[in-house]
């Protein structure tokens, strides 16, 4: 028996070289800062506090009084109230209390 022949044929690869580096070392340093101070300054302001106070509610009536005569009144004729020039409404007598509010209602 006869063993044939073994060729062996080698193939070279190529390794890259790896070579050492020398990379500069950066480490982190603190730098002192001079940081000014802040001052705060409180003002206290007033605040109006709304208060509840009961006022008594008034009233407006009108009325009419008699006027005292003087003598010298009593020899002059009382005038009507369209010759004074108060306005009157109309409908109503010059006396009423309504005749001597314009527009009233």
């Amino acid at each position: 028996m006869e063993v044939p022949p073994i060729e062996h044929v080698g193939h070279q690869t190529h390794v890259p070289l790896q070579k050492h580096h020398h990379m500069p070392v950066i480490t982190a340093a603190q730098k002192f800062v001079d940081v000014p101070k802040m001052e705060y300054v409180d003002r206290l302001v007033k605040v109006p506090v709304p208060k509840r106070i009961q006022v008594p509610t008034t009233r407006k009536d009108v009325v009419q009084m008699p006027v005292p005569r003087t003598p010298e009144d009593l020899e002059e004729p009382e005038e009507p109230a369209e010759a004074k020039g108060l306005p009157v409404r109309a409908g109503c007598s010059p006396s009423s209390p309504d005749a001597q509010t314009p527009g009233g209602s």
